[in-house]
């Protein structure tokens, strides 16, 4: 009896193996055409991430002219300000940029001691709130004051920097310049040349859209037959160079353009 037990065991285990390869034989024609374009797709999303993402850091400074420690407090209004400390941030001039509390650009400069000096109304009995912007690798168009500084930290008012915040987005500029030959450009991403893909780039946040919110388009062919096509979306952001963000939608499609 133990011996029979055993043979069907074996006959029950041989049967099910027949199965489960049956059964994967059979999906596999499906499966790998899946998998392969998930993968083709996520080489778009990475590539175009990598290419056209900026981080761009946002630091608080706050200016009281309301400090009686200091010698000479200033009335409420505009001055060319100076702050005597060198700056504490790296980088270069041109990648920083200053806004008053309204994101308004205002005129700025750095000294050759890395000190700041800049354009700003301030009014007594506030926190006057303004805005250090750094976007590594990009440049602002400063408009830099040029008269010596009117008030000053030392003497004129106390300061302070809050904490600094990194904001993630789309460089729109960045994404308007992407290589137009499509050749070059699957090379450069190390994309297959057998295959091709198409990126849209929608205004809105909505899963409910028309062709009307459309704003940026590469390599999109409405005329011909698309076979063999698949489509992945997500959600990204715009950032302005004042650090605005705007929600858009990315729609990328890999497969066979005919």
């Amino acid at each position: 009896m133990k011996g029979a037990s055993q043979v069907d065991w074996a006959i029950s285990m041989g049967i099910f193996l027949i199965y489960v390869l049956g059964l994967l034989v059979f999906l596999r024609p499906g499966i790998q055409p899946v998998l392969e374009n998930n993968l083709l797709i996520s080489i778009i999303q990475d590539n175009l991430e990598e290419e056209v993402n900026v981080k761009l850091k946002r630091t608080p400074l706050f200016i009281n002219i309301s400090d009686n420690t200091k010698k000479s407090p200033p009335p409420s209004g505009s001055y060319k300000l100076e702050i005597n400390d060198p700056l504490p941030f790296e980088g270069k001039e041109e990648e920083f940029a200053l806004l008053d509390k309204d994101n308004n650009f205002v005129n700025f400069d750095l000294t050759s001691g890395k000190k700041l000096r800049f354009d700003g109304l301030v009014k007594k009995g506030e926190l006057n709130l303004f805005w250090l912007l750094f976007l590594e690798n990009d440049s602002y168009n400063n408009l830099n004051p040029i008269e010596d500084a009117d008030i000053n930290n030392e003497k004129n008012f106390s300061y302070s920097y809050g904490v600094t915040e990194e904001i993630v987005g789309i460089d729109y500029d960045k994404l308007i310049l992407l290589d137009q030959n499509v050749d070059r450009l699957k090379e450069k991403w190390n994309f297959p040349k057998s295959k091709d893909f198409s990126i849209i780039l929608i205004n809105t946040t909505s899963s409910q859209y028309n062709q009307s919110s459309v704003v940026f388009s590469y390599n999109e062919k409405k005329e011909t037959q698309q076979t063999n096509v698949f489509v992945r979306e997500w959600k990204s952001w715009i950032i302005s160079n004042q650090g605005r963000l705007s929600g858009v939608i990315f729609n990328v499609r890999v497969g066979e353009f005919e």
